[in-house]
């Protein structure tokens, strides 16, 4: 399973994303770099399931279904929301400041 998810370009780009997540750990090392690294190994899985879905789809039909693009796209909306959350967990992490932050 690993081999195959390795050819896929998302994959790449999500290990990509992985690496700077650990970097993040050890440059400001805050609750937010830790959630935005268990984030990126969620992403990983969750394109691994959009992966699997897809080539389900895939072998049920070549010709174009509305149905099967609805199920692609939903499964597609899995990893992009993950993405989003990364993205705004890392933007919040990286300007928070412990000294100027109080509830």
């Amino acid at each position: 399973g690993i081999r195959v998810l390795l050819k896929e370009k998302a994959i790449k780009r999500e290990i990509f994303v992985l690496i700077i997540s650990i970097a993040m750990l050890f440059i400001k090392p805050n609750i937010y770099s830790v959630l935005v690294f268990v984030l990126s190994w969620l992403l990983l899985s969750a394109e691994a399931l959009n992966t699997a879905i897809e080539r389900v789809c895939d072998m049920y039909t070549k010709n174009y279904d509305e149905r099967i693009k609805s199920i692609k796209d939903v499964s597609s909306a899995s990893v992009i929301i993950i993405v989003f959350a990364q993205i705004s967990l890392s933007l919040f992490g990286f300007s928070y400041n412990r000294s100027s932050f109080s509830i």
